[in-house]
């Protein structure tokens, strides 16, 4: 029986000081700022059911002419939240990739504490996904 798959929206983070280039064979690609995150790419194909063994290959550049490739394994994943694949570009040259619904800073994300922030010291994400918003203020604004 052949597995049903998702197409998932590909968004890159970048933790590091300097500018990168990434590309995710079968998928998205894009040049990301230092510190921050990309936009959202299409599209990757992935199971829509988590099972051991799925991998995807990420290619890596500092400089548009030296590239790194790594293939890293996708950590379990709900079906419910796979909407896009996140590669976090981490300071200490590590990669990681998440399956999830959730943007980075939500307590629900994947990735928390110091490693989840794209500029050291700060707190990714809406304010609010944190502290109850402000009397009078609704939680969408």
């Amino acid at each position: 029986m052949k597995e049903e798959m998702t197409s998932l929206t590909v968004y890159g983070y970048n933790h590091r000081d300097s500018e990168l280039a990434f590309v995710v064979k079968g998928g998205g690609s894009d040049v990301i700022s230092a510190n921050s995150e990309s936009g959202g790419s299409c599209c990757l194909a992935l199971p829509l059911q988590w099972r051991p063994g799925i991998v995807v290959e990420v290619e890596l550049s500092l400089d548009m002419k030296q590239w790194r490739k790594q293939v890293l394994e996708v950590p379990k994943y709900e079906s419910e939240d796979a909407t896009s694949i996140n590669v976090h570009f981490l300071r200490d040259g590590d990669i990681k990739v998440f399956v999830t619904k959730y943007a980075l800073g939500h307590p629900s994300y994947p990735l928390q504490g110091k490693e989840a922030e794209l500029v050291p010291g700060k707190t990714p994400g809406a304010r609010w996904w944190r502290d109850p918003p402000p009397a009078g203020l609704k939680e969408d604004e």
